[in-house]
C-alpha cells in the first residue's frame, strides 16, 4: 500500500494541511496513522487519492461483481466497522490516549478481536475493499462467465416456457462450441448461484410465471388504514374449498366454507359449510352475521357469479356491462334493485386474481394451517403438497368409518371459529377480534320482521303462467286464486333456503301478493284416483273463481246489436265534433279589384231574363222589366205586393198580373 504525506494529500484533495491533519485525527481519512509528529495517509483513505494506486490495487467493479453477494455484503459491513474505528481512534487520541489502547477499547465495545480489526485494516490499506472479502471457501476461475454468454443464458432461462438450468446451460455450451465464441463459462452447478445473485426474485417470477403470479407474489399494493374503519361497518365475503375430504351421501367430497369477515376486527361474523357453494349459502352466512352483529354499511365481494348474482346486485354482470356509462332514471333504478340496495349497503368488487385485495384470504390460510391440516384426510393445497399415502387410505374401510360427514365437519368448524374470534390476532396488535368488535360506536338495525323478508333467496322477474310460477325448476301456486287472476304479470319470488316447499310472491315493485306452495308432481302414467279427484276439484274451483268476474244479469235485457250500432254512431259524432273543433281558422281574406267587378250584376240579370223567356216559350216576347231579385225577398205586411205563377201558364198564354192591397 502506498502512503502519502499530509502535504501530498492536501495537494490532491485541494485542502490546506491543517484541515488534512484534523481529518486524520477525527478518523475521516480511514487508515491514516501517526508517525512521530506527522501522519501517514494511505491512498485508499479517499477516492481522490487513488490515482497513485498501482493497477493491481485499485477497486475493480468487475472483480467485485465476481464476489458472491453474501461476501460482498460482509466486506461492506467490515468497511463500515473500520470507518467507525478510525473515528473512535481520532477522538481517543485527542484526549491523550494512544492508538493501541483505542483499538482495544473499540474491539471490546464491538465484541470482536483486536487481531481481526488490525488484519482488516492492513488488508484494506493494501488491497482496498477486495482485501476485506472473506477468502475462505475460495473462488475459482469456474465462477466467472463472459457478459455476452450470461445475457444469452439469462434470456433463455427468463421465459414462461420455464426451461431448466441444465437445458439452458447445454444450449449455451453448444453455441459457444458451434459459433467458436470462446466464452468463459462456469460450471453448471455455479449457474444456480449466478441466478440467485444476479437476477432479482421479482424478475424471476414475472418472466417465468407471468404477470398474474407477479401481482400475487411481488407487486406492491395499496395499504389501507384499517384502524380508521369502524368495527362491523365493512364486511368481506368469499368462498373457500377446504383441503380435506369428508363423506357426504356415500361419497368423498371436499367441503366448502362460505364466510363473511369484518375488515376492521378480523372477526368471522357469518359462515356456512356446504357441499357446493352458491348464492343460497351466501345468504345463510350473511343472515347469521346480520342476526348477531346487524347489517354492515359496505361489503367487499369477489367477482364470482355467486356474490355477483342478480339476486344481490339486481342485475346480471352482462346487463351491468351494457348499462355501463349510461344514466338510469328512478324507475330503471327501482327495476334493477338487489338485496344490497334494499339494505342500503355499498358494494365494491375485489381485483380479479389479486389475493391482497381480499384480507379474508389470509384467514383461509390460517384456517388451513390451524385446523384442516389436523384431519387424517388432509389433501394439501395442491398435488405437490398431497400426502403420498392419501389415495390408498381413502379406499380403506377404516378411513370410511372414521371420516367426518358434512354435519360433524360443520360442527368442528363452528367450534374452531368461536375460538378463533376469541384469540389474539396479529392484525389487531394482540387484541382478539371479539374485543375489537365490542368497541364499535354504532350498530345498524332493520325493523323486526323485515330482516326475515329481506334475507331470503330472491328471483329475478318471473311471469305467472297457467300453473303458477316456475322457479328453480319447480312450480308454485298451481291453483292459487291470487296467481290465477294475475296470469301474464311479472312478479318476484323469495324463499327460505332451509325450506323450499313454499315461496312468497311479490309484484316486481315488491308488493306482497301471496304465499304459494310447491306443486307435487305425479308420476307419469300412474296418477292415483284420489290425486286426480283433488286436482279436478281444484281445477273446477279455479274455473268457478274466474267465472265470478262476470255477472250476466247486468246485460240480460240489453240488445247488444242495437247498443253496438248506437255506440258507433255516437263515437262518429264525437269524432266529427272533435274534427270540427280542430279545423284551423281560414286565412285572412285580401280582396283584389279587377275591371270586371261592376259587370257581374249586369251579366247575372241578363242570364236570368233569358232563362225566364225559355221557361214561358216566349223567346220573342218583350220581357217585363222587373227586379227579379226582389221576388226572392219576403213580403212585408205594411206595403202593397204582387205575385204571379209562371209555372201555371199554358203555351202562348200571356201572363196576368194581380195586385193586392194589404190583407186583400
Amino acid at each position: 500500500m502506498k502512503y502519502l504525506t499530509v502535504k501530498q494529500a492536501a495537494e490532491k484533495l485541494k485542502l490546506n494541511e491543517g484541515h488534512i491533519r484534523r481529518l486524520c485525527a477525527s478518523g475521516d481519512l480511514l487508515g491514516a496513522a501517526r508517525k512521530g509528529k506527522s501522519w501517514q495517509i494511505p491512498v485508499s483513505a479517499h477516492p481522490d487519492l487513488r490515482g497513485a494506486l498501482a493497477p493491481a490495487v485499485k477497486d475493480d467493479p468487475e472483480e467485485l461483481l465476481k464476489v458472491p453477494l453474501p461476501k460482498r455484503q460482509q466486506a461492506t459491513e467490515r468497511l463500515g466497522l473500520l470507518k467507525q474505528m478510525e473515528k473512535y481512534i481520532g477522538g481517543y487520541l485527542n484526549h491523550g490516549g494512544n492508538r493501541t489502547d483505542a483499538i482495544a477499547c473499540f474491539a471490546d465495545m464491538q465484541g470482536c478481536s483486536v487481531r481481526s480489526l488490525t488484519r482488516w485494516s492492513k488488508r484494506y490499506r493494501e488491497q482496498g475493499i477486495l482485501g476485506l472479502v472473506d477468502a475462505r471457501g475460495g473462488r475459482t476461475d469456474d465462477d466467472s462467465i463472459s457478459p455476452e454468454a450470461w445475457d444469452i443464458f439469462k434470456d433463455m432461462w427468463l421465459d414462461q416456457r420455464r426451461l431448466s438450468v441444465p437445458t439452458c446451460y447445454k444450449n449455451l455450451v453448444y453455441l459457444n462450441h458451434s459459433q467458436q465464441q470462446n466464452w468463459q463459462l462456469p460450471s453448471e452447478r455455479n449457474m444456480y448461484r449466478l441466478i440467485h445473485e444476479r437476477i432479482p426474485m421479482p424478475a424471476q417470477v414475472l418472466h417465468r410465471e407471468g404477470m398474474e403470479a407477479y401481482n400475487a407474489k411481488c407487486a406492491p399494493y395499496i395499504i389501507t388504514d384499517r384502524e380508521a374503519i369502524e368495527p362491523g361497518s365493512v364486511w368481506i365475503g368469499d368462498h373457500h374449498q377446504c383441503n380435506c375430504w369428508v363423506r357426504n351421501q356415500g361419497r368423498w367430497i371436499r367441503p366448502w366454507l362460505t364466510a363473511w369477515e369484518d375488515m376492521r376486527s378480523r372477526a368471522l361474523v357469518g359462515y356456512c359449510v356446504t357441499a357446493s357453494p352458491n348464492q343460497s349459502t351466501i345468504m345463510l352466512a350473511f343472515r347469521k352475521g346480520c342476526q348477531d352483529y346487524g347489517p354492515p354499511e359496505s361489503v367487499k365481494i369477489d367477482n364470482g357469479k355467486d356474490y355477483d348474482s342478480q339476486m344481490w346486485t339486481g342485475t346480471t354482470k352482462k346487463q351491468r356491462q351494457k348499462k355501463r356509462g349510461k344514466v338510469l332514471d328512478d324507475q330503471q333504478c327501482q327495476a334493477i334493485i338487489g338485496l344490497y340496495a334494499m339494505m342500503n349497503i355499498d358494494v365494491s368488487f375485489s381485483i380479479p386474481y389479486h389475493p391482497q385485495s381480499k384480507a379474508i384470504e389470509r384467514f383461509f390460510d390460517s384456517f388451513d394451517r390451524q385446523l384442516i391440516k389436523s384431519f387424517d384426510t388432509y389433501c394439501g393445497k395442491g398435488t405437490h403438497a398431497k400426502p403420498d399415502t392419501l389415495n390408498d387410505y381413502l379406499k380403506t374401510d377404516k378411513a370410511i368409518a372414521a371420516a367426518d360427514d358434512l354435519e360433524s365437519f360443520a360442527a368442528k368448524v363452528d367450534r374452531y371459529l368461536k375460538v378463533y374470534n376469541s384469540q389474539p390476532h396479529s392484525a389487531n396488535k394482540g387484541q382478539t377480534p371479539a374485543s375489537v368488535m365490542s368497541t364499535r360506536q354504532s350498530r345498524r338495525v332493520i325493523a323486526d320482521g323485515t330482516m326475515d323478508l329481506l334475507l331470503q333467496v330472491w328471483s329475478g322477474e318471473l311471469t305467472i303462467g297457467k300453473n303458477g310460477v316456475k322457479f328453480e325448476g319447480n312450480w308454485y301456486g298451481q291453483f292459487n286464486p291470487e296467481l290465477l287472476r294475475r296470469q301474464g304479470q311479472k312478479v318476484r319470488v323469495s324463499y327460505d333456503p332451509d325450506d323450499i316447499t313454499e315461496v312468497r310472491v311479490f309484484t316486481k315493485d315488491f308488493e306482497f301478493i301471496t304465499t304459494a306452495t310447491q306443486h307435487e308432481l305425479e308420476q307419469y302414467g300412474k296418477v292415483h284416483q284420489s290425486s286426480l279427484r283433488e286436482a279436478m276439484k281444484q281445477k273446477r274451483k279455479a274455473a268457478k273463481d274466474m267465472k265470478s268476474y262476470r255477472k250476466t244479469t247486468r246485460i240480460a235485457n240489453m240488445r247488444l246489436s242495437d247498443l253496438t250500432i248506437e255506440a258507433a254512431e255516437h263515437a262518429a259524432q264525437l269524432t266529427e265534433q272533435d274534427q270540427q273543433q280542430r279545423t284551423p281558422q281560414p286565412p285572412t281574406i285580401k280582396p283584389v279589384q279587377t275591371p270586371l267587378d261592376n259587370a257581374v250584376t249586369d251579366v247575372k240579370r241578363k242570364e236570368q231574363q233569358q232563362q225566364l223567356r225559355k221557361a214561358v216559350g216566349a223567346d220573342t216576347v218583350s220581357a217585363i222589366d222587373l227586379d227579379l231579385d226582389s221576388l226572392t225577398q219576403p213580403v212585408s205586411s205594411s206595403e202593397n205586393s204582387f205575385s204571379f205563377n209562371l209555372s201555371a201558364l199554358e203555351p202562348n198564354e200571356e201572363p196576368t198580373i194581380r195586385l193586392f192591397e194589404n190583407g186583400q
